[in-house]
């Protein structure tokens, strides 16, 4: 069966009220490759909502953000970066079982692309009570990737600061509110850099998606 997969964006307001506005754009056509096109007249916030119709077992589905007239990463370099963290998924797979993070309105993959030294931090990542891992690579023009994750007052968990790449950290968590930041500490140029968020189960655990699925498509 072919998966069908919706998108749509909505405009969110900002505080106190946070209201949700009606959607600036969607795609609702009966196909896997949804997209949408967009052309805002200021910055503001905004809500993606994707929603998986028709498949035939439990997928994985992912959401770039293009840039009409941006050239400092090539859009190939996205197909390199997921390729690099189903080898590096496909070299833990003796040691550990893991799958892809399941729970609601989270994101198991995440990326930016980041000039040297920049890092970018994603806030509200409910990690639920298990042992988590997180790997994270760069493009061809990566040198070095850091990894941080602190809890919501701040206070770190977790961290792989050493000059190498990729970045990998394993922690015990318990509940909502960490952060989790991707740091380029060094790179040839812009680079895109990406993470993804694993649940490390007990052994014979049921991993419904497994990393090394991200290099399917």
């Amino acid at each position: 069966m072919r998966p069908s997969v919706k998108l749509g964006l909505i405009r969110l307001c900002g505080a106190p009220h946070r209201r949700i506005k009606p959607i600036l754009a969607s795609d609702n056509l009966p196909d896997p490759t949804p997209a949408v096109l967009l052309s805002p007249s200021r910055s503001a916030m905004h809500v993606v909502r994707v929603a998986l119709h028709d498949a035939s077992a439990t997928s994985f589905c992912t959401v770039v953000l293009m840039r009409q007239g941006a050239r400092a990463v090539p859009l190939e370099n996205a197909a390199t970066v997921v390729a690099k963290i189903a080898k590096q998924a496909a070299r833990l797979r003796p040691r550990l079982s893991a799958r892809l993070h399941e729970e609601d309105y989270q994101w198991a993959l995440l990326g930016a692309v980041l000039t040297p030294g920049q890092e970018a931090t994603i806030p509200g990542l409910h990690l639920e009570p298990r042992t988590h891992m997180v790997l994270a690579v760069g493009d061809d023009s990566s040198l070095d990737v850091d990894l941080l994750l602190h809890d919501r007052s701040g206070q770190a968990l977790a961290s792989d600061r050493r000059t190498d790449r990729p970045a990998l950290l394993r922690r015990l968590t318990a509940g909502p509110g960490h952060e989790l930041t991707i740091r380029n500490v060094s790179s040839d140029g812009p680079s895109l850099v990406a993470a993804v968020v694993l649940d490390v189960l007990p052994p014979g655990g049921s991993t419904s998606i497994e990393p090394a699925r991200l290099a399917a498509k």
